[in-house]
């Protein structure tokens, strides 16, 4: 329904029951304005627990919405919904955790599958006589404020990126929540030469198209820097199945030599000794060809375990000690190698004119003459 153009000409009049995958605030508003007499339901539930169990009804298009999705709301009659940590423990309010569903509506487990029966249906530690068991979804959910439940996503959407267990539709969340874009999913890639990366396909908004950047520096203040994505695919809209569930097996793949620009700003050599030194460094730990004096350590795909490089490779090349906290707080190059500098002695005049003669080595025929131009010009 999400997908067809024409959506419209299918609305019920009395009553639409939505299910199967998670709708957007927008989306339905849009619905309502159509049809403001046509009740709407979001409904939720696995067939395990003979399907429907959570329902949640849409309030009026002038009421105030909870939650960043639809809600699937509460459980119906003879059904039981918890939302348990790893300890089986109640999940406080507004806390992802586990999704639980117990009642009458559990059915007795899989056909000839006492193991798969065993891991998936539990005993009901909150059922006070005894003989109740739980379903576990594999769902992640949370209780809003208002008592109803929000649907998070799958928590087999869970994935180790850079060293940290990343939840995928945590990233897909907080970028769905910037007013320019209409949907995103977040999944993450292998690459042979470095370690798996995020990717974000993203939907944007016609009337508004922030660049990578924009969205980089949106999501960093909302998200540990190893969550946010390495690389944004635009799409005019995500690929579905005829189920209405996004089609993962068709999704482009970055190009796997690309990287994402290092920064915003036009690309500026290095000009010192340091800053060559440093960039040679970038350049080898991150896997590009080259790195401006703007580039951003953090936006090239840089993550905490890369800095640990970084600065290890700083420490050897420049013999000083040069904490961690030096590359967060100087994430470009030209900062970083600022850093570096205030560190160094004092160069002796020998260091200084081997120093100079590197450098002149370096220049190509036409950067000398400028430079000789230049010289000149400032003497006159």
């Amino acid at each position: 329904l999400q997908s067809d153009s024409h959506f419209q000409n299918l609305l019920p009049r009395r009553l639409l029951i939505l299910g199967g995958e998670p709708s957007r605030w927008e989306w339905v508003q849009s619905l309502q304005v159509m049809n403001p007499q046509c009740a709407i339901l979001n409904h939720y539930g696995p067939t395990e627990t003979t399907v429907g169990v959570l329902t949640y009804a849409l309030p009026s298009s002038d009421e105030a919405l909870v939650g960043s999705m639809i809600p699937v709301g509460s459980p119906l009659a003879n059904s039981r919904a918890y939302i348990l940590d790893d300890a089986m423990q109640l999940a406080p309010v507004g806390t992802p955790g586990g999704l639980y569903i117990g009642g009458a509506n559990v059915s007795r487990g899989y056909l000839n599958s006492p193991h798969m029966t065993a891991a998936s249906f539990l005993p009901d530690p909150f059922d006070g006589q005894g003989g109740g068991r739980l379903y576990k979804t594999g769902d992640q959910a949370r209780y809003l404020p208002n008592g109803v439940i929000e649907f998070l996503g799958r928590l087999d959407d869970q994935v180790k990126v850079h060293g940290y267990r990343v939840e995928l539709n945590e990233i897909t969340a907080a970028l769905r929540s910037h007013p320019a874009v209409k949907d995103a999913l977040v999944l993450a890639q292998a690459h042979h030469m470095r370690d798996a990366y995020l990717v974000a396909y993203t939907v944007l908004d016609t009337r508004q198209e922030p660049t990578v950047q924009d969205l980089h520096m949106y999501l960093r203040k909302r998200l540990p820097t190893y969550m946010v994505p390495t690389a944004f695919l635009f799409m005019s809209a995500l690929p579905l199945t005829p189920a209405g569930k996004v089609d993962r097996r068709v999704l482009p793949l970055p190009d796997p030599e690309e990287r994402p620009p290092l920064s915003s700003t036009t690309y500026v050599p290095p000009r010192t000794h340091v800053e060559h030194v440093l960039a040679d460094i970038w350049a080898e730990v991150l896997k590009v060809a080259r790195v401006g004096i703007h580039d951003d350590f953090f936006t090239a795909g840089g993550h905490s375990l890369l800095a640990i490089q970084i600065m290890s490779r700083i420490r050897a090349t420049f013999q000083i000690e040069i904490p961690l906290r030096s590359l967060f707080e100087n994430p470009s190059l030209a900062g970083l190698a600022r850093a570096i500098e205030q560190l160094l002695p004092p160069e002796t005049e020998e260091e200084r004119l081997a120093r100079l003669l590197e450098e002149i080595e370096s220049l190509s025929d036409d950067e000398a003459r400028k430079a000789l131009e230049m010289r000149a010009a400032s003497e006159e």
